[in-house]
């Protein structure tokens, strides 16, 4: 039997570097007592500036990832729990090594990293010399390409750790939360603090350049005190190596799991602030996570939120609109498509990318709501009397029978349609047979709003005075009721209906654990709420807040713990 040995800390290096460059942190870990019980390791990859023979070439970040998966696997196979320490680009294949251990469903065996420590990490690339480095390496340099500033498999890569590891609920095939320490350099111009920080809740800076943070010849050099630190805190955890308990969990039908205890979760930092040339009335972010619509006044504004800075893609006009819009804009989950839709008698789908009309269908009366499903390959609308889904040729798929009408969603797949009225009435229809599934749930007044999860398991329902409420879709049962402080005026769900976020006036919005029927948070923005928006993955929230002609978009970040 082979003996398990207890924490190792393997430092990972970065681009034209090697072992070599952590032998002063080795030394200083070896020669102090309280780390005696600590192992190092050094994992190397192959890297440099230029090829040195026609038979040898640099490894892709990619591949540097998968050598690192076997390195850990036999080298440090032996060792219970790990600290993952790394510079420069080692942080890059570090995320790219947690990344694509989650894409092959292998999330479990991350379990017995204990933290990853990245120390001038370009998260977001580094712009030093970059011209000459352009001109140099061109397009060949299968690492120095991914350095480059907003690389979209960098962007891609840091938009998994943050969803899937540093804010995951529990360990699973796809998920498995580990936290992360990053630090910048403080006088680093190879990688600026906004690129080695990033979007990462625990971030702070070393004395120091992109070099010299490594050169901890003393005792009392704050990277090895930092590091220390760190290494003795996963000493005293009470929860060794993959012992660590995931979120006690429960099946409800339809095989989706959901928490069944509140998780500890915080506001963490605001991650982008955006400012909108017209009023903004509704949220929502892609299933996908990689675009945000934002609708108000008859128009619509796409943002593209996959690098770390986001930026406007398009705005559109709404046609046949007298008034503001009265429902939140719909994105499909492939993320490829918008649908909105204002108090005119036509809703309108657009291609995200090209931000070209697809195809706008007409009612005889005021369209109220609309929702994009199946890829956005199907769309409902709602009017005052019927709720209807149709493709993308226009054609007509299903129409409710005539009822009160004012609020539609469709579930991820677009096979579940749920229609709600003025007064509060929900019903579930299958869209393929036509049967209707009524809900046992009360009478409202002044119902604003209804929301079904991604997965059709629950459905949400607000009103326009202080309270909402989140019901199981097959029982009827009220799982949570939230009630605020002042009007409630917007809410919106996470795709497994786990999470709901709430606003209106009062300033406050609020994110609910659904299942345990608590409030996890509050954040008091400057001014009343216009508008709210959460993320498939109760990972970000967006807020909207201003005027009738301009408004300002907060993103945030949801810190996360057991």
């Amino acid at each position: 039997m082979v003996e398990t040995l207890g924490l190792a800390v393997l430092f990972v290096h970065g681009f034209n570097s090697g072992p070599k460059t952590w032998e002063p942190l080795r030394q200083r870990m070896a020669e102090d007592d309280r780390l005696k019980h600590t192992r190092t390791l050094a994992f190397q990859y192959a890297t440099g500036l230029r090829q040195l023979s026609p038979v040898r070439v640099y490894p892709s970040i990619d591949t540097a990832a998968d050598s690192l998966k076997e390195f850990i696997r036999t080298e440090a196979g032996e060792f219970e729990r790990l600290i993952l320490v790394t510079h420069s680009q080692g942080g890059l294949v570090v995320q790219r090594y947690l990344a694509r251990m989650l894409a092959e469903g292998s999330g479990r065996e991350l379990a017995r990293i204990r933290r990853i420590v990245m120390l001038a990490c370009p998260n977001s690339g580094s712009e030093l010399f970059l011209s000459l480095r352009r001109s140099i390496f061109r397009a060949s340099h299968p690492q120095e390409s991914q350095l480059r500033p907003l690389n979209e498999h960098v962007t891609a890569t840091l938009r998994t750790v943050i969803r899937d590891v540093v804010n995951a609920s529990a360990v699973s095939e796809r998920t498995c939360r580990i936290p992360f320490s990053v630090y910048a350099g403080e006088s680093d111009a190879i990688v600026p603090p906004v690129s080695a920080q990033s979007v990462f809740p625990d971030a702070a800076a070393l004395p120091g350049d992109h070099l010299s943070i490594l050169k901890a010849t003393t005792t009392d050099h704050r990277t090895f005190t930092t590091l220390r630190r760190l290494v003795l805190a996963d000493q005293t955890d009470r929860f060794p190596s993959a012992d660590r308990p995931p979120v006690d969990s429960v099946t409800l039908p339809g095989g989706s799991e959901h928490a069944t205890r509140p998780i500890t979760a915080t506001a963490g930092p605001m991650l982008h602030r955006l400012n909108v040339s017209h009023a903004v009335e509704s949220l929502s972010f892609s299933a996908d996570g990689l675009w945000l619509g934002a609708a108000g006044k008859r128009r619509l504004s796409l943002w593209d939120l996959r690098s770390p800075v986001a930026r406007l893609c398009w705005q559109r006009t709404v046609r046949n609109g007298t008034q503001g819009f009265t429902s939140f804009p719909a994105l499909s989950i492939s993320g490829t498509r918008v649908a909105a839709a204002s108090r005119g008698t036509s809703a309108s789908v657009w291609d995200i990318e090209s931000g070209e009309c697809v195809l706008q269908v007409h009612e005889d009366r005021a369209v109220w709501a609309v929702s994009l499903a199946a890829g956005g390959k199907r769309l409902a609308s709602a009017t005052e009397g019927v709720a209807s889904v149709w493709d993308m040729a226009g054609r007509l798929v299903f129409r409710t029978p005539p009822s009160p009408t004012r609020y539609v969603a469709l579930t991820d797949d677009g096979s579940g349609l749920a229609t709600c009225g003025p007064e509060g009435h929900v019903s579930l229809w299958d869209v393929g047979s036509g049967r209707r599934h009524p809900l046992d749930i009360p009478i409202g007044q002044y119902v604003r709003g209804m929301h079904f999860s991604a997965d059709g398991t629950r459905v949400a329902r607000r009103s326009g005075l202080r309270t909402g409420g989140v019901w199981d879709a097959d029982e009827s049962t009220l799982l949570t009721r939230m009630e605020l402080d002042d009007y409630l005026w917007h809410l919106d769900l996470s795709a497994d209906g786990t999470h709901a976020i709430t606003g209106g006036r009062g300033r406050k919005v609020s994110l609910w654990d659904v299942d345990a029927g608590a409030k996890l948070f509050d954040v008091t923005v400057a001014s009343n709420s216009n508008a709210v928006a959460l993320d498939a993955h109760a990972s970000r929230f967006a807020v909207a807040r201003g005027g009738s002609v301009f408004a300002t978009i907060e993103i945030w970040a949801v810190a996360r713990g057991n």
